[in-house]
């Protein structure tokens, strides 16, 4: 491992093979692969988010998409060359992508439009940006190196939840305490000591949460998994907070 300013980097411990051979499984992988060539080499794509995390931890289960992030994208070249392949631009405000191969998704973002307080836009200050350090962990499609800036790769390793406590908008923070809630449950991750505390001093944020919204987050997550989420949520909070 070495700390540089992109981000730690690691180069020997063999997970960028486990994820390469993940992305190679996926339906109609290699057009991707062919799109990315078409950009000069000034653009960088990550490939991060839970497909990392998934083959870094061994998980068997077929992802449902694929999160990257590009750097040093000028935006009308990302555009003009994205939506010839039939990507879909679903947002004004950002630069964000989506696009269907078989039955997966791959969504793309600007780091530029990840990033928090104004920071560079690299994808080190993209991932310190996320809300889990499970999540955190990007993998460049190019180099194969993989940056890992919040030390995901040892919370995944150790099979923990733990949420990264910058300054956020307060509207937001509900989100942070359910995907949290959610990604423990789901994967069978147990949250830190620091995450449950900070879920205990911001849960008013999940009563005072659009309705609409978070019913539409909890019924998206399967219905046999509700009852692992119900039980964490009452666990940790100590209460019956109502979905």
């Amino acid at each position: 491992m070495k700390i540089c300013k992109s981000g730690r980097i690691y180069k020997s411990h063999g997970y960028s093979h486990q994820i390469f051979n993940v992305l190679k499984s996926l339906e109609d992988y290699q057009v991707f692969e062919k799109i990315i060539l078409q950009f000069p080499c000034s653009y960088q794509f990550y490939v991060c988010g839970g497909i990392v995390r998934d083959a870094i931890a061994q998980r068997k289960s077929p992802p449902n998409d694929v999160d990257i992030i590009v750097t040093g994208a000028d935006n009308s070249r990302l555009f003009n060359v994205l939506n010839r392949y039939g990507f879909i631009r679903q947002s004004l405000r950002n630069i964000f992508f989506k696009w269907q191969i078989g039955n997966i998704a791959i969504d793309i973002w600007r780091a530029d439009d990840s990033i928090l307080n104004n920071g560079l836009p690299t994808i080190a200050n993209a991932l310190e940006a996320f809300d889990l350090t499970c999540n955190a962990i990007a993998m460049n499609l190019k180099s194969r190196e993989i940056i890992d800036p919040v030390n995901g790769i040892e919370a995944v390793k150790n099979r923990m939840v733990d949420i990264i406590q910058i300054s956020r908008p307060e509207n937001i923070i509900w989100r942070i305490l359910f995907r949290a809630i959610k990604y423990a449950s789901k994967l069978g991750f147990t949250l830190t000591e620091n995450s449950k505390t900070y879920i205990l001093k911001n849960v008013y944020t999940l009563k005072e949460a659009p309705v609409n919204e978070l019913s539409a987050l909890y019924f998206k997550i399967p219905s046999n998994d509700r009852e692992k989420f119900d039980h964490l949520l009452k666990h940790v909070t100590g209460k019956n907070v109502i979905i």
